[in-house]
């Protein structure tokens, strides 16, 4: 049920933020740094630096940069 309440929540904000993407599977989802970068973006309006587009491996992650680079704000 929590689940399925935060995935309605982070399509909102990506609807919102005129994304093309969708969370469908929120545990599997977040696992793609891509994904949860569009989401941190469209909840904060905080662009993510140096995001790496296109990752050699759909495996790729970018959680290093989404949190190493958090606005001043601490969100």
């Amino acid at each position: 049920m929590v689940t399925h309440i935060y995935t309605d929540w982070a399509n909102y904000y990506l609807e919102r933020a005129k994304s093309k993407r969708k969370v469908s599977d929120l545990s599997a989802d977040c696992r793609d740094g891509l994904l949860l970068a569009e989401v941190i973006e469209a909840v904060t309006t905080f662009k993510v630096p140096d995001l790496v587009k296109k990752p050699k491996t759909p495996q790729h992650m970018e959680l290093t940069i989404l949190l190493g680079n958090r606005n001043p704000k601490g969100t």
